[in-house]
């Protein structure tokens, strides 16, 4: 990981997700580091740690999203 990884998300998911309040929940595996995502959460993100962060730090990684495909009549 070297303190920065890019996670690619699949290419529809840009089609099916609204673009406004895309977070990421960041979970670490094995150990702690202080992560982050540095940037905004497109067809793909960067996950980051600081540098006093373990660089080659493991972690799991979940996207929430607004669904933008579905359009509600009134």
């Amino acid at each position: 990981m070297n303190g920065t990884a890019t996670i690619l998300l699949p290419s529809y998911f840009d089609a099916l997700a609204m673009k406004n309040d895309r977070t990421v929940q960041l979970t670490p595996k094995d150990g702690w580091s202080p992560l982050y995502v540095d940037g905004l959460v497109s067809v793909a993100f960067t996950v980051k740690t600081t540098k006093d962060g373990n660089p080659s730090q493991k972690f799991y990684w979940t996207v929430f999203a607004k669904r933008g495909d579905i359009t509600v009549e009134k």
